[in-house]
């Protein structure tokens, strides 16, 4: 993880029961693995850890819930693979994390 990366924890999905107890991490930032373009940050979640996962998700409730999301606030963000999204600009990762602050997410330290 690039030391820029910001770790944001949230409890629970809003608008959705499943996984309502569980606490979800949203990663913001540059990943060296993944080439991307200068000026750009990026959003990922947790993937299966099997070897045959492909970058998909941990939690398939967590990735819908971000493509809804980014959707209905309009949130400029590409999907990458089933895990990871391009934001269109830096504002609309700033929208995100300021998105996630509001419905309670803290920032791991």
């Amino acid at each position: 993880m690039d030391e820029a990366t910001r770790v944001w924890l949230l409890t629970g999905l809003p608008g959705r029961q499943e996984g309502r107890t569980r606490t979800y991490r949203f990663e913001v930032g540059r990943f060296a693995y993944l080439p991307t373009p200068r000026g750009t940050l990026d959003l990922r979640i947790p993937e299966r850890p099997a070897r045959d996962a492909m970058g998909r998700p941990r939690d398939p409730e967590q990735a819908a819930w971000v493509e809804a999301t980014l959707r209905e606030q309009g949130i400029e963000a590409e999907a990458i693979w089933w895990s990871h999204w391009r934001f269109a600009t830096p504002e609309a990762a700033h929208r995100f994390e300021a998105l996630l602050r509001s419905l309670g997410a803290v920032e791991e330290r």
